[in-house]
């Protein structure tokens, strides 16, 4: 085959198949593990931002996720946010953003 560069550690290796990028198992986990590293930070980040749908909502089928009528969400944020803080305090669910902003 032919030879490149690593896409983790820059080593130059011959691909032994045509989609090989890493030179080895150990550049592949070690380059998946930082990937999923960012990711998680961007997720945290978004968490803590209030852009991301907290697993909660997901899982007790909050606002748009749908244990209500709707299956589509409300036009207006203000609404659907309500909408789910509703829901959760019907379910006695509480919202870990605003235990997180009293800390």
């Amino acid at each position: 085959m032919r030879q490149i560069h690593c896409k983790y550690c820059g080593k130059l290796f011959e691909k032994t198949h045509n989609r090989q990028i890493y030179c080895s198992e150990e550049c592949f986990i070690n380059a998946r593990r930082e990937r999923n590293s960012k990711c998680q930070a961007k997720r945290r980040l978004m968490a803590k931002n209030g852009d991301l749908v907290l697993p909660e909502q997901k899982k007790y089928g909050l606002g748009s996720y749908g244990t209500s009528h709707r299956h589509h969400p409300l036009e207006d944020p203000e609404r659907e946010y309500e909408s789910i803080q509703r829901e959760m305090r019907w379910l006695k669910l509480k919202d870990k953003r605003k235990e997180h902003a009293n800390l």
